[in-house]
């Protein structure tokens, strides 16, 4: 059968294999061998697109995980303003109580 048939899957942090069925594989961008990153190799790091933005999947290919670029929706748009405005505030109030916050 087709589905039965095994295929072999690399974390692209550190070319690692994970070896499974077809039927259980879903279909992603980049695997990693950990949810966002690679556990080996520390320095690996996802790469965003311009105009995109990076959904993780946890066991999407046995135990690893996958990375997929997706065009923004509105409301995505809307939620990331969100969280921006949400950390901006929070840093502000740590500056007012005297506290450095860690800029990214």
């Amino acid at each position: 059968m087709e589905n039965d048939k095994k295929i072999t899957i690399e974390c692209s942090g550190c070319k690692r294999t994970q070896t499974l069925r077809k039927s259980k594989l879903i279909k992603c961008d980049i695997y990693t061998c950990s949810l966002g990153g690679c556990k080996i190799n520390a320095d690996f790091k996802i790469i965003p697109k311009e105009g995109f933005i990076i959904v993780l999947e946890c066991n999407v290919a046995g135990g690893f995980c996958g990375v997929n670029y997706k065009k923004p929706t509105n409301m995505d748009l809307e939620s990331i303003n969100r969280a921006r405005n949400i950390e901006y505030l929070g840093k502000m109030q740590l500056k007012e109580k005297g506290q450095n916050p860690k800029c990214n």
